[in-house]
């Protein structure tokens, strides 16, 4: 579970913005605009483009969760949480 952690804290970020693609330096520093990006490139930071939402596939397969796993586990927790918000509390 703690690497589930992990990527729910690496990641959660994703659900909040448009942005796939990002900048970031060797040290795993991201960079939201291009003006940040290239302070710190003058900075002498090496700047590359990755595309976040590939990167959290690969990071789920690394830690052994397939496609059809993750989505068993949606499925789970919306089953969980769901059906709590749903009902009545007991009086």
């Amino acid at each position: 579970m703690t690497q589930l952690k992990e990527f729910i804290e690496a990641y959660s970020d994703l659900l909040k913005s448009d942005n796939e693609i990002v900048h970031c330096d060797n040290d795993g520093n991201i960079y939201t605009t291009v003006e940040e990006a290239y302070a710190a490139k003058k900075s002498g930071k090496e700047i590359e483009l990755i595309n976040r939402k590939e990167k959290a596939i690969e990071e789920l397969k690394d830690i052994g969760i397939t496609k059809i796993e993750a989505s068993q586990m949606v499925q789970i927790l919306d089953f969980l949480y769901k059906s709590k918000r749903g009902r009545k509390p007991k009086s």
